[in-house]
């Protein structure tokens, strides 16, 4: 069921701009995939789409050193663990992780869009 109302999702939010349609893809899959609750798949969802936004900016910021910008992703990172934390069980935690680092991967393989 998952698979048929992710790719549903994705048909529907073909045309908007990535980030919007992976936002939805990851609440759906928080969802349906890792049985959050409402609430928690928007605190996570919120959490994550803030720390991204912050990550790019650190990551495009070209002022610091490569060493700089190591510290402070590190530092963001630390953060977004600990704001998850808040609302998450450890379990749930993991579950998170290994979820993000698979739509990672993912993302990787897809071949990008002209």
């Amino acid at each position: 069921m998952f698979i048929m109302v992710n790719g549903l999702i994705y048909s529907q939010t073909r045309g908007q701009h990535g980030g919007a349609r992976s936002a939805e893809m990851m609440k759906q899959g928080l969802k349906y995939e890792l049985k959050f609750s409402d609430l928690k798949t928007d605190s996570v969802t919120a959490i994550q789409q803030a720390y991204q936004a912050k990550s790019r900016r650190l990551r495009m910021n070209e002022s610091l050193s490569d060493d700089e910008k190591r510290i402070k992703l590190e530092l963001l990172e630390a953060e977004r663990k600990a704001n998850l934390g808040r609302i998450l069980t450890v379990d749930e935690l993991q579950k998170l992780d290994a979820y993000l680092d698979d739509l990672r991967k993912k993302r990787l393989q897809t071949p990008a869009k002209k």
